[in-house]
């Protein structure tokens, strides 16, 4: 996730989706702060171990936020270059066009989903928009799996 909001940032602005493994050349300074919201603890965890792996230059300024993103909570927002929401974020068009306010140009999804994003308003805006193209079909088949022998065991 990290390396794809640095790749991300390079990006040209007209461009909506963009996927691991791509290249940009742009001049453009890599991004210095992300607002990340719907943070839990594992979120933050895993953030500050990979982010503090990278080299200097591409290390990331994460201010990690609880609560949801939304118009209110988009309004708090100063100086930032990103916003990372998960699948419950509401990024509306009022939301969307107040982290434009706020000079936003990066809306980086921890989810595969973006039915929660108004993609319309982020292009007519410039936003570009990033998100987990897929999910490990092993892991998705391993956890049905684990919900299936619970079911049977009768656990809670």
């Amino acid at each position: 996730m990290i390396t794809n909001i640095i790749r991300a940032s390079l990006a040209p602005a007209n461009s909506l989706f963009k996927y691991p493994g791509a290249s940009f050349a742009s001049s453009k300074p890599p991004l210095s702060k992300v607002a990340l919201f719907s943070a839990k603890k594992y979120d933050i965890d895993y953030f500050n171990r990979v982010n503090g792996k990278l080299d200097a230059k591409k290390r990331l300024f994460i201010d990690y936020h609880t609560e949801e993103l939304n118009e209110k909570t988009a309004r708090t927002l100063e100086g930032f270059d990103t916003v990372c929401a998960f699948v419950n974020d509401k990024l509306n068009t009022n939301c969307i066009k107040v982290l434009k306010e706020r000079k936003i140009d990066l809306i980086a999804l921890r989810c595969a989903g973006f039915n929660n994003v108004d993609l319309d308003t982020c292009q007519q805006l410039g936003i570009r928009v990033v998100r987990v193209p897929a999910y490990s079909p092993y892991a998705v088949a391993e956890h049905g799996m684990a919900l299936l022998l619970a079911v049977n065991r009768k656990n809670p």
